[in-house]
């Protein structure tokens, strides 16, 4: 049975597939995250293909913005968070434990919204609907109550129940 690939089950997986999505060279994520350079080499072929999509929306984003002299948002958060982490870094090594968390929830919240702009979230947010005052929901409400007519009893209950719904 052949070994399991070193990156995949490597506990900062998802950090290093970053950096070899943005094509940071091999030497200086080997020196980050203490892996070889050629299990680096090997594991490229497992990189999740949206990761490698947004990458290369980042890359046309790049050169758009190179092109034009205008760095756009993505770049400049990007940046924004290159400073919040070296910052982080800086407080671990002064173990500034109050400015450390800081710096943690600064670059967590850059980090989100540079995956945001790249596409990595889904950008749908859960739709919520109110049917009540929808003109198909009155008219099929109209037909049950009709129907019920009849049923003086079972259509007190009906109304009932469908007023505690209504509040």
């Amino acid at each position: 049975m052949p070994k399991p690939c070193s990156i995949c089950t490597h506990k900062k997986l998802q950090e290093i597939n970053a950096e070899l999505a943005i094509e940071t060279p091999y030497r200086e994520i080997s020196r980050k995250f203490k892996v070889s350079k050629s299990a680096l080499n090997r594991h490229r072929q497992h990189l999740p293909v949206p990761l490698l999509e947004a990458a290369q929306r980042l890359k046309v984003e790049e050169a758009a913005a190179a092109t034009t002299g205008d760095p756009d948002v993505l770049t400049q958060v990007k940046d924004l968070n290159k400073r919040a982490t070296r910052i982080l870094t800086d407080c671990e090594t002064d173990k500034d434990r109050h400015h450390e968390i800081a710096a943690m929830r600064e670059a967590r919240g850059l980090l989100e919204l540079q995956g945001k702009l790249m596409g990595a979230f889904s950008p749908d947010p859960p739709v919520q609907v109110t049917i009540i005052n929808n003109p198909q929901w009155m008219a099929i409400r109209t037909v049950i109550l009709q129907t019920l007519e009849p049923f003086p009893e079972a259509k007190a209950r009906l109304v009932a129940a469908l007023a505690e719904v209504h509040e």
